[in-house]
């Protein structure tokens, strides 16, 4: 069927390859090991079975996570195997209309079990975690949901806040409704059958490589760039209805996470963009750029797409856009090498950790370090102790606005230390590390402080929200009626704290 690899040092789930040229089957054992009969081959040839549980009849539950994704019974065990049931939509969470959730299409199936009344119960990861239990119809009586650990979610602009994903949940949001009860869960964006060598499926198994969603609306589509804890790269997705195919990618260097394969036809060494160039999905030869001097990237954590759908990079020595250069026959957004340009790092600043860019006003906000206010490796992936604004950044103005030095003690308990920044309306948005959800508000006219708030009793208080353990963990945006909501990364009980304000 294949083999199985981990990095030996990381305890996620390891990667299973599938070896199509020789078939998995289901062999039968006695307790001592004899071979018997009653091999199982399954529905084809390219069936993955991932899960096997044995239910009080006696019949053997099959998880198939290939292109089928449903759990087969299987009866008659003792002699020739029959297939007595399927549970699931065949497809699963690709088939009907793509990505789209419900209680009968599966994804991700890692475990399957049955209880004496005759209800089978699936457990589903990718990306989170879904265990769904189904009655001896085939009903769903009952499931249990923990979608994300360390993820941030953005807003679709074109849903005035109704719309919110993570990197492979969509949310609808219903305003209306009370705390708890106003999100439903609605779309799936990961489709594994489909594009086997989708990111998401490759970055975590190394680290928390893929956390922070940006959303962006353009050319009539819906996008999604995609970094994570370390800022090691920027994923570029287009959405197709609820799937988002990888179009696009930005690597500092050569990629080298626990899977050695992936990506495929990666440049040997340096930086890199690799695009769709056919629409497929899948990271092949000749869709790979990397500059004429091929070299690692500049280093840094900046990360920003601006409403152009400009790629901004860098910050510990210099600044970095990449211009979209239009889009292809696919749809893809282009950038190049050629066409990127570069600003040194403006006054006061040493070391820029965020960056924000508005081309309609033509306002640059960064964050970082100063000669009075330095750098310390012991605060890593903090955004900095200063904030600044520059106006008319385009034409060359590099003297700050103001400037504001950030809440910051590193001997107070908890430590307090901004992690994420969002810009929306008239206010900028700071969350910090430890001191979980509390979001500080700031005035973008003169940088004075607003107020600050905390996570309320309707989440459990403080106590029951963690780290904002990202660099990119808060995002925001002013609705019509000019109420703002501001998405923050919680570290704990996954979840995403979900503010509304009004001013």
């Amino acid at each position: 069927m294949g083999r199985r690899e981990r990095h030996p040092g990381h305890r996620r789930r390891p990667l299973l390859h599938v070896d199509t040229a020789k078939p998995a089957q289901i062999l039968h054992f006695s307790n001592t090991g004899a071979a018997l009969g009653g091999t199982i081959a399954g529905p084809g040839r390219d069936w993955i079975p991932t899960a096997l549980a044995i239910d009080h009849q006696g019949n053997l539950l099959v998880g198939d996570n290939g292109p089928h994704r449903q759990v087969y019974t299987y009866a008659n065990l003792s002699g020739t195997p029959t297939l007595a049931r399927t549970l699931g939509q065949r497809g699963g969470i690709g088939s009907g209309t793509p990505g789209l959730v419900t209680p009968q299409k599966l994804f991700g199936i890692v475990g399957v079990g049955a209880d004496q009344a005759g209800n089978v119960y699936v457990g589903m990861h990718e990306y989170g975690t879904v265990l769904r239990a189904f009655d001896p119809a085939g009903k769903l009586v009952w499931e249990l949901i923990g979608r994300g650990f360390v993820d941030s979610a953005d807003f679709d602009p074109a849903s005035d806040g109704a719309d919110v994903h993570s990197k492979q949940n969509h949310y609808r949001i219903d305003h209306g409704k009370p705390a708890g009860s106003d999100a439903t869960w609605v779309g799936y964006s990961l489709d594994s059958v489909r594009y086997p060598q989708d990111p998401r499926l490759f970055l975590p198994a190394q680290h928390h490589h893929a956390t922070s969603p940006f959303l962006l609306r353009r050319n009539g589509s819906l996008y999604m760039y995609l970094t994570g804890m370390y800022s090691y790269h920027l994923v570029v997705y287009k959405f197709d209805g609820e799937i988002a195919r990888p179009a696009g990618m930005f690597a500092k260097s050569r990629w080298a996470g626990d899977e050695p394969a992936w990506p495929p036809n990666q440049p040997a060494s340096g930086e890199w963009i690799w695009r769709d160039t056919n629409g497929n999905g899948a990271f092949e030869a000749g869709e790979y750029s990397q500059p004429a001097t091929v070299a690692n990237a500049p280093s840094g954590w900046v990360w920003h797409v601006d409403t152009n759908a400009d790629v901004w990079q860098g910050g510990d020595r210099l600044l970095r856009r990449f211009p979209l250069q239009g889009y292809d026959s696919h749809a893809n957004p282009v950038y190049t090498y050629a066409s990127a340009v570069s600003y040194a790092l403006p006054a006061p600043f040493t070391k820029v950790m965020r960056l924000h860019y508005d081309p309609a006003t033509d306002v640059m906000y960064l964050s970082g370090y100063t000669a009075a206010a330095p750098y310390d490796n012991a605060h890593w992936k903090e955004l900095g102790r200063v904030l600044a604004r520059y106006d008319r950044w385009k034409t060359g103005n590099r003297t700050a606005t103001w400037t504001v030095d950030l809440p910051w003690d590193v001997t107070s308990d908890p430590m307090v230390t901004m992690v994420g920044l969002a810009v929306a309306g008239e206010y900028l948005f700071t969350v910090g590390i430890a001191t979980r959800g509390q979001v500080w508000v700031w005035k973008q006219s003169d940088g004075s402080a607003v107020g600050t708030w905390q996570p309320g009793a309707n989440v459990g208080g403080v106590e029951r929200t963690g780290w904002v353990d990202i660099p990119y963990g808060v995002t925001a945006m002013r609705r019509s009626n000019g109420d703002y909501l501001v998405n923050v990364e919680d570290d704990l009980l996954n979840k995403v704290l979900l503010y509304r304000w009004r001013p």
